[in-house]
């Protein structure tokens, strides 16, 4: 029997001194190492090929796979860890233990280019003006162990470099050019994007990852605005650039001094447009649901986008948590931080109404927005079943509920968004503009930015509806059977069901299916066979009820998303769970899927693209029972939900640690979390939710 060929023990690779660096992994070494020591530039090699294999196109990533080939051979080989760059730069290697873990080369002089292109290796800055930010060591092959790159490990490394090392360079900082997909990381590990300095190439240039230029360009796209650019006059032409050629390499530097002092680790509020009374502070400590308290350290409510950008960026300055609340409306306690509050509700109001869309500040409620369409006859294609909530607090949790059988998600009728990042910049978003911001923030918790302003889309809505109500029993064939007809109906507006109690056995459903038409009746016949006579409303009404007070104690929620084949076996087991007419309630709704969103937290489930998925949720008092056990229980059938293939809607009230996250976010966990690092770079908004923060 074979074994692994053991591992060298690279700690006398060294060459010169050795500083030791603490971390979660335990204690590291880092220092520069002699490539040509056994060993060495093979084990490099190995880290930068394993990194940039991330990158072929056969495997999802954003380079041909002839260009990695070549990069592979040309350019970190071994024999090219020796030779090619060695002569003009310091190969740095962190090491736990005897083996390598991450490495990165820097010029030994500020001068010097590496690279400009395959001729022009290892060039004198002084005769390539504007190519790079002046007295900056250019950096190359950052790489980190695949295995530990949750550890900061990255991080810890560039931090040691200028802490113990800055005696070997002349110059001011650290200079990367890299390719745009890497943006988030560079971001989240202190480097700044100087876009004066980025390279474009021709249009004619081969296509990335099978996309047009402009859409690789637009989907990592930034706002970013140093104060002071290399070369204006290189901006000026960026916006048609961005239009027409391919954006290769994005331009990143580190100061080795920062401007000011790093901010304290210990959390503390930035001191204007705050409320820190104590009558404040408790109105604010709870949410709908009742079943989490944290008393924050203030509140603040801003007014103006400008007053909200301030508040974030002193926030991210002084790394004080920060949660989003709209309207409070949340379940599990995603509206509630130890640190600040920061409420939409006074960020409320239409900005405009125009063809076919309305565009809103986010800290409006439903309510109130419907009211404002209504004489119109236009409203967006999916609506909220919670009038009170904010619409800025709905698009953040995806929104689901009228319109759903038909048109999906809420945030698939979004036009553009106005965001404002962790750090406090403004972003105007779309998805053809900050592409990766847009599709972060839309499902995205608050975790990725505050959502100021929304563009949503609108269609005429009909004056009437007329409201069937069937009873289908307990056999959860026969409930599908129903959702499904009255969903391929053309003239259902809404389709949704309710468990009802049963004496014994199952809980019967009621399915309710709602028929757009005129005040004298349906513009056709209902497909379901009605338990009584349908009951007509005006369509704004309906649309807009009022939202039954809130139980009186605490209540958990659970909200999943089924595929097809999940629904009767799920509501079949958790039904035997419920006490229906006692305080528990469950409810199932078609909900059309979308296209899949890859930095969203909100994940589909797995089922073709135009194909009928289903929402279950579940209500459940406390009323005298324990509430850790009903916690544990809806643990469980979350459990039985995702072996069914099903996803969490997240707007329920279990609570999340990082695997988990993993769990429910799968291929999309790394583009969530660069998004994270890149629009949220102190890691201050959402704590409470557990997704990993910025920084690597």
């Amino acid at each position: 029997m074979s074994s692994a060929p053991a591992r060298p023990d690279l700690r006398g690779a060294f060459a010169g001194p050795v500083a030791a660096l603490a971390s979660p992994l335990g204690r590291l070494s880092l220092g520069v190492v002699d490539p040509h020591h056994p060993g060495v530039a093979e084990a490099i090699a190995g880290l930068l090929v394993r990194s940039i294999g991330d990158a072929r196109a056969s495997r999802g990533g954003h380079l041909p796979d002839w260009l990695v080939d070549d990069v592979e051979r040309n350019y970190i080989s071994p024999a090219k860890v020796r030779s090619l760059w060695a002569p003009t730069g310091h190969r740095f290697g962190l090491l736990r233990g005897g083996e390598l873990v991450a490495t990165v080369h820097v010029a030994r002089a500020h001068d010097t280019i590496f690279t400009i292109d395959r001729v022009r290796i290892n060039v004198s800055a002084r005769a390539h003006p504007g190519f790079k930010p002046e007295r900056y060591h250019h950096v190359v092959n950052l790489s980190v162990k695949h295995e530990l790159r949750r550890a900061r490990l990255a991080t810890a490394m560039l931090d040691g470099v200028v802490a113990h090392f800055r005696g070997l360079f002349d110059g001011e900082g650290l200079w990367v050019r890299a390719d745009p997909p890497w943006h988030a990381g560079l971001a989240g590990l202190g480097f700044a994007h100087d876009p004066s300095l980025d390279v474009f190439l021709p249009a004619e240039a081969e296509r990335t990852a099978g996309l047009p230029h402009a859409a690789f360009n637009a989907l990592h796209a930034c706002d970013c605005a140093p104060p002071a650019p290399a070369r204006p006059e290189a901006l000026a032409g960026r916006a048609r650039a961005m239009r027409e050629q391919k954006l290769q390499y994005v331009s990143f530097s580190r100061a080795f001094e920062p401007a000011r002092p790093r901010a304290p680790a210990a959390p503390r509020p930035p001191a204007e447009g705050l409320a820190g009374d104590p009558a404040t502070r408790e109105r604010y400590a709870s949410d709908w649901g009742l079943v989490r308290r944290r008393v924050p350290l203030a509140v603040a409510r801003p007014e103006s986008v400008d007053e909200l950008a301030g508040l974030l960026a002193r926030a991210s300055a002084h790394r004080t948590p920060v949660a989003v609340r709209g309207r409070g409306q949340s379940a599990g306690g995603q509206s509630l931080a130890e640190g600040v509050v920061l409420s939409t509700e006074r960020l409320a109001g239409v900005v405009h109404v125009g063809p076919g869309e309305v565009r809103v500040r986010a800290g409006l409620t439903w309510a109130a927005l419907l009211r404002e369409l209504a004489p119109r006859g236009l409203y967006p294609p999916v609506l909220t079943g919670w009038p009170p909530a904010s619409v800025g607090g709905t698009l953040s949790a995806g929104g689901f509920s009228k319109g759903s059988h038909r048109h999906g998600l809420q945030i698939d009728h979004v036009a553009s968004l106005l965001v404002v990042t962790g750090d406090g910049r403004r972003v105007a978003c779309s998805a053809a503009q900050a592409g990766w911001l847009f599709e972060a923030a839309l499902g995205g918790f608050g975790q990725f930015g505050v959502i100021a302003e929304a563009t949503l889309r609108l269609a005429p809505g009909p004056p009437f509806v007329h409201v069937v109500k069937a009873r289908v029993g307990a056999d959860p064939a026969a409930l599908l059977a129903a959702l499904e007809a009255a969903s391929a109906d053309p003239a259902t507006y809404h389709v949704t069901s309710f468990a009802e109690p049963a004496p014994t056995g199952a809980p019967g459903w009621v399915v309710v299916q709602a028929l757009a038409g005129e005040r004298e009746g349906p513009a056709r016949a209902p497909a379901l066979a009605p338990a009584g006579p349908p009951s007509a409303e005006p369509l704004a009404d309906y649309v807009a009820p009022t939202r039954p007070e809130r139980p009186p104690g605490p209540a958990l929620w659970l909200h999943l998303f089924l595929p097809r084949e999940g629904l009767g076996p799920f509501v079949a087991a958790a039904g035997g769970r419920l006490r229906l007419g006692e305080g528990d309630a469950m409810q199932a709704m078609p909900v059309r899927v979308g296209r899949a969103r890859r930095a969203s937290l909100l994940q589909g489930v797995e089922a073709a693209e135009g194909s009928l998925a289903y929402a279950v949720c579940l209500t459940r008092e406390a009323r005298g029972r324990e509430l850790a056990r009903l916690e544990a229980e809806n643990y469980e059938l979350y459990d039985v939900g995702r072996g069914l293939g099903g996803k969490s809607c997240l707007q329920g009230t279990l609570p999340r640690d990082e695997a988990e996250w993993r769990a429910h976010l799968g291929a999309a966990f790394d583009d969530a979390l660069r998004a994270k690092r890149l629009a949220d770079p102190a890691g201050v908004l959402g704590a409470g939710l557990g997704l990993p923060g910025a920084g690597e």
